[in-house]
């Protein structure tokens, strides 16, 4: 089994309709790519191609897929409430499971490319070699084993059932009832159509109909689909998904500190700390034009960018003041360094013979000062990352 804290899988798009997005999430992209070794993309009828394609272009969206730097879950698998006329007047309810055929949804989603894009056929043919590959699914059993959990946790959890409620309510209409005060009943009429009954007073704390009492109601249960999506998300890839701070507190405790034990949020939110506090832009605030996804991809594989990672997990606890201590220190000791009679000699060696010691760099300061800080310095590499790979990627000029 792999390090679960090197995979992640999430969405990059916000949806706008079954077939459209209204929104990359470029910042998202881009930091993924940084921060793991296997992004996994929770896609939608893997629009996203369409979007690096028509951003970035087709050699640097082929040399992408190549870098097997991301893989792409295409798939739906969700539990929805069948409408019964009347059901909320008794507190009845229906679910069943949702899911689609991988090859025929494949195939839909290859189409929809080639319609949003404009590939030759030659272009698309080799689009397919590479991309197909990359786009897994669940095992065939995945749907069946899914509802199961999702009958044994509204039928057997009350505790969570109630925090759901809770949430919810307070989702809806901004009303805060602690968990211990709802009351909660539930029971399966049938195992054929999975029909249940529930009872409830969450009624007594709100001023609401019926109707949006069943609805809250149904609205908490499905709670557990979109919970257990994520738990068997990290168990089909050995990754990471994301959990809202607002999901914690619908799992037992037990459950709750196994999800803040493997919460990533620590290692992002440094990451976008220490962007802030230094003179590079914010990654969620620039356009694809900005970016060199040929050189991203290319830093991925460096020595710096592994120590650049650890060192994020190690400065959870430090103040703005210490980040910024930690990277201005490193600069200050390099011009130090410089200044000191040894780097004083070997100022003069380079500014009189340059050729000889950096052919065809020239005698310019500058470059005898990355050459200092690259070649012959001690480095933190974590923060030789920062000040000289990282902003790299800012170079579109290879893009297209």
């Amino acid at each position: 089994m792999g390090n679960l804290q090197k995979k992640i899988i999430l969405p990059l798009t916000k949806p706008k309709s079954a077939l459209e997005y209204e929104k990359f999430y470029l910042g998202d992209f881009i930091e993924k790519l940084l921060l793991f070794d296997n992004v996994i993309v929770k896609s939608q009828r893997l629009n996203e191609i369409g979007y690096l394609i028509n951003n970035f272009g087709f050699d640097s969206t082929i040399n992408l897929l190549q870098n097997r730097s991301i893989i792409f879950h295409d798939q739906i698998l969700q539990i929805g409430s069948f409408k019964l006329e009347n059901a909320y007047l008794i507190g009845k309810c229906r679910f069943e499971i949702v899911t689609s055929d991988h090859n025929h949804h494949l195939n839909r989603s290859l189409q929809l490319i080639k319609n949003t894009t404009d590939l030759t056929s030659g272009e698309f043919k080799k689009l397919e070699k590479f991309l197909v590959p990359l786009v897994n699914h669940y095992e065939d059993q995945a749907h069946v084993n899914h509802f199961i959990q999702f009958n044994n946790d509204i039928l057997n959890n009350t505790r969570t059932v109630k925090q759901s409620l809770s949430n919810k309510i307070f989702q809806v209409k901004n009303v805060s009832v602690e968990p211990e005060n709802i009351e909660f009943a539930i029971e399966k009429l049938s195992c054929e159509n999975n029909e249940y009954l529930f009872d409830t007073n969450i009624h007594h704390f709100l001023d609401i109909t019926a109707k949006e009492k069943h609805s809250i109601v149904l609205q908490s249960l499905l709670s557990f689909d979109s919970m257990n999506q994520r738990f068997l998300e990290m168990q089909n890839y050995n990754s990471l998904s994301g959990f809202k701070d607002n999901e914690l507190n619908i799992v037992d405790e037990k459950i709750k500190f196994l999800l803040s034990a493997v919460n990533n949020k620590a290692d992002q939110e440094n990451f976008r700390r220490v962007i802030n506090l230094t003179d590079l832009p914010d990654f969620n605030n620039i356009s694809a034009t900005e970016i060199n996804l040929n050189q991203l991809l290319e830093i991925r594989n460096s020595d710096e960018l592994i120590h650049f990672r650890e060192w994020l997990c190690d400065i959870n606890e430090a103040s703005d003041e210490e980040i910024k201590e930690m990277i201005t220190s490193y600069r200050i000791k390099v011009g130090n360094f410089i200044s000191t009679k040894i780097g004083k000699g070997l100022r003069l060696i380079f500014s009189t013979a340059p050729d000889f010691i950096i052919p065809g760099l020239g005698v310019t300061i500058g470059a005898v000062d990355t050459f200092l800080l690259e070649k012959i310095l001690p480095n933190n590499s974590a923060i030789s990352f920062l000040n000289n790979k990282l902003p790299s990627i800012l170079d579109n000029n290879t893009n297209v």
